[in-house]
This record gives C-alpha cells, sequence and structure tokens, in this order.
C-alpha cells in the first residue's frame, strides 16, 4: 500500500474515531505530548543549574531555576494525570460505541445486501479483526501516544542539541561536519534494525495467533451463546456440534503449551532491539564527551546535550517504528471500510420492497418490485 493511500486510510480512521469516539483523540494527543515534554524541560533547567554551580553560584538564580524546574513537572504531571483519567475512561468506553458502527452500517443497508452471504463475511471478519485482536481501530487508539511522542521527541531533542553540532573546538577533525552525518547514520541504521526486528516480531507473533479466530470462537460457543440461547442449545444437542467446539478447544490447549518456541524468538527480537539502542546511545555520548573535553561547551552543556541526543535516537528509532505499525493497522482499517464502503439499494435510491407492501399503481399489473404499487381501499 502506498504512503499516500496509508494516509487518507490513517485520517479516515481519525474521522471515525471524532465521530463515534468524540474527545477520546485530543485527549490522549494532549495526554502524550506533555508526559514527554517533562523530562526535556528537566534536562534544560538541569543544564542550567550545572552550569550555574560550577560557574557564578548565585544563590538566587540557583533557587530560581530549582523552582522553575519543579513547578514546571508538577505542573506537567497533574496535567497528564487528569487527561489519562480522560483517556482511560474513553478507551473504556469505546467498545461500547464501536458496535454503533456496524449498526448504523446495517441500518443503512437493504434486505437483500443484509442477507447476502459475501457482505455477511466482510462484516464477520471486521468484527472479528476489531473486537478479537483489536485490530484497525483500536490500534489506531493505541498508536496514537506514540505517534505524539515521536514527534515531540525529535522537534524536543533537536532544539537543545542543536548547539552541539554548530559548536567549534578548535580542533579540525573534530569539528568535521561530517560527525554529523555519522550520528544521522547511526540513528537510521538503528531505525531500520529495529524497525526490522519489529516487523519480525510481528510476523512471529501472527504465526502464534494462527487459529485464534477458531478458538476464540469456540470460547464464545461456551462461554455465551449455549446458555443465553435456549434454541442453539437444542440444536447442539441434537446435531453434537459440541464435539465440534471441543476439538479447537484442545487445539487451543495443545498450542499454549507446545509454541513456547515462537514466545522465545519474540522476546529475543526484543533483546536485539535494546542492544541495538544502546550502542547508538553510546556512540552518541562519545561524541558529545569528545567535544567537551575540547573545550566546546562547559558540563551542563554536556548533559544537556547528551539528554537530547538520547531521546534523539530513541526517538528516532520509535519513528520507524511508528510507520511499520501503521503499515499494520492501516491494512485492517482498509478491510473496515472495504465493508462500510458497500453501496446499498437503500442509500442509493433502489431498495427493493417486499411484494404487497408500500405504494404501487392502481391497476395491480406492475409486477417489478422496483416499481411502487398502491392498493384500492376497500
Amino acid at each position: 500500500m502506498s504512503i499516500k493511500k496509508r494516509i487518507e486510510i490513517t485520517k479516515r480512521g481519525y474521522r471515525l474515531l471524532g465521530r463515534y469516539c468524540p474527545g477520546l483523540i485530543s485527549a490522549k494527543v494532549s495526554a502524550a505530548a506533555a508526559g514527554k515534554f517533562a523530562p526535556f524541560a528537566t534536562i534544560w533547567f538541569s543544564a542550567k543549574i550545572i552550569n550555574e554551580i560550577a560557574g557564578e553560584k548565585r544563590s538566587g538564580i540557583l533557587a530560581f531555576y530549582v523552582c522553575l524546574t519543579i513547578g514546571i513537572n508538577f505542573i506537567l504531571h497533574i496535567v497528564k494525570n487528569a487527561l489519562d483519567k480522560v483517556v482511560s475512561d474513553k478507551e473504556s468506553k469505546m467498545w461500547n460505541y464501536f458496535p454503533k458502527i456496524f449498526a448504523d452500517k446495517q441500518m443503512n443497508m437493504d434486505f437483500e445486501d443484509l442477507e447476502n452471504k459475501e457482505v455477511q463475511k466482510k462484516r464477520q471478519k471486521a468484527q472479528e479483526n476489531l473486537f478479537m485482536f483489536g485490530n484497525g481501530l483500536a490500534q489506531l487508539v493505541w498508536d496514537t501516544a506514540e505517534l505524539v511522542e515521536t514527534v515531540v521527541g525529535i522537534a524536543a531533542s533537536l532544539s537543545l542539541s542543536f548547539m552541539l553540532f554548530v559548536s567549534k573546538t578548535g580542533n579540525g577533525i573534530i569539528d568535521l561536519f561530517l560527525w554529523i552525518f555519522a550520528l544521522i547514520l547511526i540513528m537510521t541504521g538503528a531505525g531500520m534494525i529495529n524497525s526490522g526486528l519489529k516487523r519480525k516480531e510481528e510476523q512471529v507473533f501472527e504465526k502464534w495467533t494462527d487459529g485464534t479466530v477458531w478458538h476464540n470462537r469456540a470460547f464464545m460457543f461456551y462461554g455465551h451463546e449455549l446458555y443465553s440461547n435456549i434454541a442453539k442449545a437444542k440444536d447442539v444437542r441434537i446435531y453434537r456440534q459440541d464435539r465440534a467446539a471441543d476439538r479447537e478447544m484442545e487445539k487451543l490447549e495443545e498450542h499454549n503449551f507446545k509454541d513456547t518456541r515462537l514466545l522465545e524468538k519474540m522476546s529475543g527480537c526484543q533483546g536485539k532491539s535494546a542492544l541495538v539502542l544502546g550502542i547508538a546511545n553510546a556512540l552518541c555520548y562519545m561524541y558529545a564527551a569528545v567535544k567537551a573535553g575540547a573545550g566546546a561547551f562547559d558540563a551542563g552543556s554536556l548533559v544537556q546535550y547528551v539528554g537530547a541526543l538520547t531521546g534523539l535516537v530513541k526517538s528516532f528509532t520509535d519513528m520507524f517504528m511508528v510507520v511499520s505499525e501503521n503499515r499494520v493497522y492501516t491494512e485492517h482499517l482498509s478491510g473496515l471500510f472495504d465493508y462500510l464502503d458497500i453501496k446499498s439499494g437503500k442509500e442509493e435510491g433502489t431498495e427493493k420492497l417486499p411484494c404487497g407492501f408500500g405504494p404501487s399503481f392502481t391497476d395491480g399489473t406492475h409486477d417489478d418490485p422496483y416499481i411502487p404499487r398502491f392498493r384500492k381501499r376497500p
């Protein structure tokens, strides 16, 4: 799927969430931005405090910086906690709102389309994707925070580390712009490696969850449908459909005890990702330390630049993961929108009415179900 198509699907997904879950995305964006900005504010003021301690040691300026550090973090912490409460409440309710998406679609479809097997399969697949696994809309909600944190992290890191790249030491080798391109290459490489590891982990996870749809259907069969539907319970007893459900439950139990190797592969991908991130952080730290040792800036600025570079590496790596996650949930959203975009006769004004209902001509000679039919009053 092209980048342009993925952007269009993502924007449509946000519009759909705005319609059925109003306020959820805006609260999630605000909470993520407040939480991500707080550490960078601490880094900047900490650098100022260290520089003041190493320099003039003015007690008034130190007290001012300390109060600002504590006050800003306190305010951001209160704001984030308040927004997190709103997000938690709205996320718990979104599962009650999602069924209305399908209900509204069905209310706008004619009888023929409602009974169409292909349409029913599309609806069932979209519903199972969303409600069994959280694919599509739920993923879009969960990944919104990562997207915002990545954008805020990159912007804040670049603003705090800008002077690191332009400060001069007087050493021609250290001051080469080649080192800047080397850092960009390190961050890009770390991001691409972690993105590849993330895709591999997702592939292993998909393999591990193979057959989960049938397992969940068997679970719902025993956990809900059987005791809530007496007629179905009678059919099960007559046709012994419980045997098929028992076989799926046995497969589920065997699957849970047998496929531990796949879980080990998934955890291995996470360990390799952490190792790559640590190596990238170490190389960036070495660059900042060398420039500080050559006299380009003081100790407080070193703290600022190291913290900013660490955040930049993390955010840059997360950017590749966000793009990778977007590739996954836009595929599921595309399936949902394929169902929602089905055109029915009711929406196009050509709905077929059952015979004998609705207005018709008085002569009663028309058999075309599209032609309205009037009945004479007795």
